[in-house]
């Protein structure tokens, strides 16, 4: 059994060593402050949660079932027409990635880790960022009764769901596992679709898309606090807003990778 001061020591560690791969650089309090005090929060309770979970039955991969869970759940209490379960719904979305730093460090300290315990990971994160979505819709809803929001927050999940490059990836992972083969490009075609992204513009508009609205905590924190601040005024207005710039977001990422996909035939290169 690891002693608390090693647990703390190794998720210290690994956060530091791999900034780059969580978007935040836990000591870097000039350019990224909320994000760094955040980190450190959920390093510390993380820290003291798998102390006393290393030697239990509970594995990585239930915690981030657990966290997958509470991502669903947060998502509900947004879409019940009452405060108190908006605010409980709210906290819970900020607070709750302290659970999505423990599966990886449990898995760490006990050795468990694995590439399904990743999956499991980023899925549940994935949900929850549509939990969200899902939660700010409602808001929207209720807050004056009107049909229209409740048409957009479908739309934004329809169009999420027949994304071509979601399908794409998700077909080709099918046909690899059963042993068929796959088209080739000629290299030429690659270099030429490889110059077509290194255009400065392309690059800006696809790192925009990338992290506008992303499911990164200080985003939905962010969104958390303005929901929050309207709910307590009972006045919903940047919420519409916010909802209307999802669908945005996802409407131009569903174009956008068509046109990569079916004109410029970039997940052939990639094959």
């Amino acid at each position: 059994m690891k002693s608390y001061h090693e647990v703390r020591s190794i998720n210290y560690r690994h956060r530091r060593d791999e900034k780059e791969e969580f978007f935040v650089n836990i000591d870097d309090w000039i350019k990224s402050p909320y994000s760094s005090l955040k980190a450190r929060y959920y390093i510390e309770v993380s820290s003291i949660i798998v102390y006393f979970l290393q030697n239990t039955k509970i594995t990585p991969n239930q915690i981030s079932v657990i966290y997958t869970i509470l991502g669903i759940f947060a998502g509900i209490m947004l879409s019940l027409d009452s405060k108190i379960f908006i605010y409980s719904g709210l906290i819970l979305f900020v607070l709750k990635g302290v659970v999505d730093w423990s599966d990886g460090l449990l898995a760490r300290v006990t050795n468990q880790t694995s590439n399904i315990g990743h999956i499991i990971d980023t899925w549940g994160s994935h949900v929850g960022y549509y939990s969200l979505i899902f939660g700010v819709g409602m808001i929207c809803y209720n807050s004056q009764n009107q049909s229209i929001f409740l048409i957009l927050t479908c739309i934004i999940f329809f169009v999420s769901l027949i994304d071509f490059k979601l399908f794409g990836y998700h077909q080709l992972f099918y046909e690899i596992l059963g042993g068929k083969k796959l088209l080739k490009e000629s290299y030429s075609k690659k270099v030429e679709n490889d110059e077509y992204n290194k255009k400065p513009f392309i690059k800006k508009i696809k790192s925009f898309l990338r992290y506008f609205l992303d499911d990164r905590s200080r985003t939905l924190d962010f969104i958390c606090l303005i929901v929050f601040l309207e709910v307590l005024n009972d006045s919903i207005y940047f919420t519409k807003i916010i909802l209307v710039l999802f669908l945005i977001k996802k409407i131009t990422t569903f174009l956008g990778n068509f046109f990569e996909i079916i004109i410029l035939k970039k997940l052939k290169d990639k094959i």
